[in-house]
C-alpha cells in the first residue's frame, strides 16, 4: 500500500510539474488566443462569431511578393472570410516579419483589379456553404501585435442577388505565420 501511496504522489507531483512549466510558458502561439473575438451584424442583428482559422502566408505571384491575411469566422448558418493583401514593397527582411499594414483595404466588383480587402459571407445550405457575390467590401485593419501575432479591426461587405449588407469587428485574432 505503502508503494501504490508513493507511485500516485509521484504521478501527481509530475502533473502539478507539468501544468505549472505549460502556464509560464513564453511561446505566444500558446498564449494569443484567449481574448479573440469576431462579431456580424447583418439585417439588425448581432452575431457572435467563432474563430475557424486565421492565416498570414506570404505568397509570390503576377501580384509580386505580397502578404495575405484570411481569417474565417462562423456560427451554425453563416461563415464570414475575410482576406487582406498588403502589396506593399517588401525587402526579404519586412517579407519575413508577422506583421500586416494597419490601414484601410478596399474591395471593388467594379473596379475589378483592387482586391486588397475582399469579404466573403456564405449561408449554409444542407452541410456546405454557399457564397454570394461580393460587390464591395473593406477591411479596416486598426492594431497588429507582432508577438503574439494577434490582429484587430473592423468589416463591411455588401452582396448582389441577394443584396446583404454586413458589418463587424474582429479583436486579437491570432494567426498562424506561414513562410
Amino acid at each position: 500500500m505503502t508503494k501504490r501511496l508513493l507511485y500516485l504522489s509521484v504521478a501527481f507531483g509530475c502533473v502539478i510539474l507539468f501544468f505549472a512549466t505549460c502556464s509560464k510558458s513564453d511561446d505566444p502561439s500558446l498564449q494569443n488566443c484567449e481574448n479573440s473575438m469576431a462579431n456580424i451584424h447583418v439585417n439588425n442583428q448581432f452575431y457572435p462569431l467563432k474563430i475557424l482559422s486565421s492565416t498570414l502566408l506570404r505568397p509570390a505571384g503576377s501580384m509580386g511578393r505580397f502578404k495575405l491575411l484570411s481569417v474565417e469566422a462562423y456560427i451554425d448558418t453563416v461563415k464570414v472570410v475575410i482576406n487582406v493583401a498588403d502589396v506593399s514593397a517588401f525587402s526579404n527582411d519586412q517579407l519575413r516579419m508577422d506583421s500586416i499594414g494597419v490601414r484601410l483595404y478596399t474591395y471593388s466588383r467594379k473596379a475589378g483589379s483592387d482586391t486588397t480587402g475582399r469579404v466573403l459571407i456564405g449561408v449554409r445550405r444542407g452541410q456546405e456553404y454557399r457564397y454570394h457575390t461580393t460587390d464591395s467590401a473593406s477591411v479596416n485593419i486598426t492594431a497588429v501585435d507582432i508577438e503574439r501575432r494577434t490582429v484587430s479591426g473592423n468589416y463591411y461587405l455588401r452582396t448582389v442577388e441577394p443584396v446583404v449588407t454586413a458589418t463587424g469587428n474582429f479583436s486579437e485574432v491570432c494567426f498562424l505565420s506561414i513562410q
